[in-house]
């Protein structure tokens, strides 16, 4: 996946190095002194990538459990491990955070064959708000609190609902900053909050002034509830009439 192919690309400058060196060999002539020192920060380098390969690999893990691990080894006191493992981090996290961006700002989930997204969709068709959508913990990427991730959960769920029960299909944002979808940004937490504001807005308006629940509600309370005595009278009335004609047949 992601961190495969941001070891791809750690391989590949070390692939150039190696064919400038060669063509120095050819050209002009390279001692081994020379070698060494050309060589010494990229083997380094190498050795680290290794060591952080070898940290995630056994435990077989994707998407923002991959982040997670990578992001314990971020907080390494070497800089040269903790600036090699962010780089990592910025390109791991990119499908993450591209999921993201698309569950916030339409409701809509990726194609996601290997499950790597905190968000997962269920088969549950009776209980949709509550079990439809659901919240893998382990799949959380460590540069989200559990109170952005639950928001984004939330988010998705309410323009879902919105789109499906409500008949409005539009996003949370008519445009976005999409800087704020990038490893390490700032305004992640801010974009995530201010989506969830304006979805719960809009669920609240749907509810209240197109489908009028205050006004069933009322009604509600009114006839079913009692509240009014005009339901009871003519129940009661509706007995007395049937006993009255059933007394009658039997005469």
């Amino acid at each position: 996946g992601a961190l495969r192919a941001a070891v791809r690309d750690e391989l590949s400058d070390y692939y150039r190095l190696v064919a400038v060196l060669e063509a120095q060999l050819r050209d002009e002539g390279l001692s081994l002194r020379r070698l060494l020192v050309w060589l010494v920060e990229p083997l380094e380098r190498l050795r680290l990538l290794a060591n952080a390969c070898d940290a995630c690999a056994p435990q077989d893990l994707q998407g923002g459990a991959l982040c997670a691990s990578l992001a314990r080894l971020a907080t390494h006191g070497d800089d040269r491990v903790r600036d090699l493992v962010e780089g990592l981090l910025a390109k791991t996290s990119e499908p993450v955070l591209a999921a993201i961006r698309r569950w916030v700002c339409s409701g809509k989930l990726l194609p996601d064959p290997a499950g790597e997204f905190f968000v997962q969709e269920t088969s549950d068709e009776d209980d949709f708000w509550a079990a439809r959508f659901c919240l893998r913990p382990r799949m959380v990427p460590a540069f989200l609190s559990e109170d952005v991730a639950s928001k984004i959960l939330v988010v998705g769920k309410t323009l879902t609902f919105l789109r499906r029960c409500c008949g409005d299909d539009r996003p949370s944002f008519v445009s976005v900053d999409d800087a704020a979808f990038t490893y390490g940004s700032l305004n992640l937490e801010k974009v995530v909050e201010e989506a969830y504001e304006r979805t719960n807005q809009r669920v609240l308006k749907a509810l209240k002034e197109d489908f009028r629940l205050l006004d069933h509600l009322k009604a509600l309370e009114s006839c079913v509830l009692l509240a009014q005595g005009d339901f009871a009278l003519q129940l009661v009335d509706g007995f007395d009439a049937a006993a009255t004609k059933r007394r009658g047949g039997l005469g």
